[in-house]
């Protein structure tokens, strides 16, 4: 829908569009100056971190959403938080928008002109309606499938927030806490054909038209494959490893519709996608050689 160039950090939290990737469990996309990845199965040595059974637990296609779990940040005072990886819904919908436009929208230098400033804010308004109307179509078509097994599954956005006591306000007369959720990741596991030059569309797409591009866009007749895209973390939550939180939420979603591999995009480029793709190699993702779209890329 939206993919971005890179993270920024050694987390990679931010996914971008690029080359294909595959992992015996997970793949990467190719677009221009991008990769394509494959994931491969990996042990985690969880005395190392405790976060990785979480990841374990995540990647279980048994494994239901919402998922609660407790984490501890190291660092000179150690924080004990409570986080959450959900489904999307159409209440979450003003903050991920919000996020992504942070994230991916255009904005003018302090000196810029007011013709540029102006442009840069329509630009920003028609990103934004954009955003809203994809969002609001990927949640209303993972809540069909939810309601009936005759619609499969096909797309999907997941969350991730972390849990906070609040104390009550004046409608509870200040007493007891309340819980709320602030929202600072996502990421969308949906089916695509399987074709190294596009990533994800801004709408969801039916199943069948995209079975029918999948055989249309291929020499040899290829079935749709998982394809994870649009991993997204806050700034002030990054180069904490919730990306791969993330990644795993993603990866059992996929093993529960039956995809053992994922595909994904990241940047190419070594400075500007370097972070990204550093997190997928450690989870385990390799590229994907496309004899007829990579043959003009050098590997």
């Amino acid at each position: 829908m939206f993919n971005g160039s890179g993270g920024g950090n050694d987390d990679g939290d931010r996914g971008g569009g690029g080359r294909i990737v595959e992992n015996s469990s997970k793949v990467l996309g190719g677009i221009s100056g991008g990769l394509q990845l494959q994931t491969l199965q990996r042990e985690w040595d969880k005395s190392k971190n405790p976060l990785n059974s979480v990841l374990d637990q995540l990647e279980d296609s048994n494994t239901s959403l919402p998922f609660t779990f407790e984490t501890i940040e190291k660092g000179l005072t150690p924080k004990k938080r409570t986080l959450r990886v959900r489904q999307m819904e159409i209440k979450d919908l003003k903050r991920c928008v919000a996020m992504c436009l942070q994230e991916y929208g255009t904005y003018s230098s302090p000196s810029s002109n007011i013709i540029k400033t102006k442009l840069d804010e329509l630009d920003n308004f028609v990103f934004s309606f954009i955003v809203l109307l994809g969002l609001e179509q990927r949640v209303s078509r993972r809540m069909e499938s939810d309601a009936s097994t005759s619609i499969p599954q096909d797309h999907n956005v997941v969350l991730l927030s972390e849990v906070r006591q609040d104390y009550g306000d004046a409608s509870t007369n200040g007493k007891g806490k309340v819980e709320s959720e602030y929202i600072f990741g996502m990421a969308e596991i949906s089916l695509q054909p399987p074709d190294p030059s596009r990533t994800s569309p801004p709408f969801v797409v039916p199943t069948n038209i995209k079975k029918i591009i999948s055989n249309m866009t291929s020499s040899k007749k290829k079935p749709l494959c998982a394809y994870i895209s649009n991993v997204l973390i806050t700034n002030e939550y990054r180069s904490k490893g919730y990306s791969k939180v993330l990644m795993s939420a993603c990866h059992g979603l996929a093993r529960s519709w039956g995809y053992e591999t994922t595909f994904l995009h990241v940047d190419a480029d070594y400075n500007a996608g370097r972070a990204a793709q550093q997190l997928y190699r450690k989870l385990g993702y390799k590229p994907v050689i496309d004899e007829t779209y990579n043959e003009k890329f050098a590997w």
